[in-house]
């Protein structure tokens, strides 16, 4: 699978970009300050990367900025995986703030046609902006990271296909504030230099050097 990223530098728009094509499923979006921005609030919003990776297992990448602003009312911030490319079906990370979860939470959910399910129980963990998430989907399993380190796994066997990621989000008040930066959407796991390796659930089964 290749690697397709997104920097969202480009001046302030109505639009995303420009690295990657992006179509507002709901909710509006827009660059703002070089980052990727929620506009609407009391709306469940996302908005899907155009790059068909042609796999269903895939990681999803990008870094919350210190521009985010989650505490005080409901929010969250998403990162989607495994969408489908015409209605709305897929994985999310949810980061944000949830009195019902203790505070500021880390979760995991799936939407199928819109439908929305949590998967397991959110974590509370206290903000460290900015923070680098990676959702990784990979068959059944699903890990959410924060700066490369394991936060929440869980298990679905409800959506087995769907070959894109995106962005999600919701916030109760424009005093919230939804922000996105550098967005990767790529294979799942790491990758080093010099070398080719397929992750089974979160197990290194297979490597190879390769020559240049």
């Amino acid at each position: 699978m290749a690697t397709f990223t997104e920097s969202f530098d480009q001046a302030d728009s109505t639009t995303l970009g420009p690295d990657l094509t992006w179509t507002q499923v709901v909710g509006a979006w827009e660059t703002i300050n070089g980052e990727a921005a929620l506009t609407d609030t009391g709306v469940n919003a996302y908005a899907r990367a155009e790059v068909d990776t042609g796999s269903a297992d895939m990681r999803v990448e990008a870094v919350i900025p210190m521009s985010a602003v989650f505490d005080g009312h409901y929010v969250d911030l998403q990162l989607l995986a495994r969408m489908d490319a015409t209605t709305y079906t897929g994985y999310a990370l949810l980061r944000g703030y949830w009195s019902g979860a203790g505070g500021q939470f880390v979760g995991l959910r799936k939407y199928v046609n819109g439908a929305e399910t949590q998967i397991g129980s959110p974590v509370v963990l206290p903000s460290a902006k900015p923070e680098t998430w990676r959702l990784e989907v990979e068959g059944s399993d699903l890990r959410a990271y924060r700066d490369d380190v394991l936060i929440l796994s869980g298990t679905d066997t409800e959506i087995t296909t769907g070959t894109y990621g995106g962005l999600g989000g919701y916030r109760s008040s424009a005093a919230r504030a939804i922000r996105f930066d550098s967005f990767t959407v790529a294979e799942p796991g790491p990758t080093y230099p010099g070398m080719v390796y397929r992750s089974t659930g979160g197990v290194l089964v297979e490597q190879e050097f390769v020559l240049g």
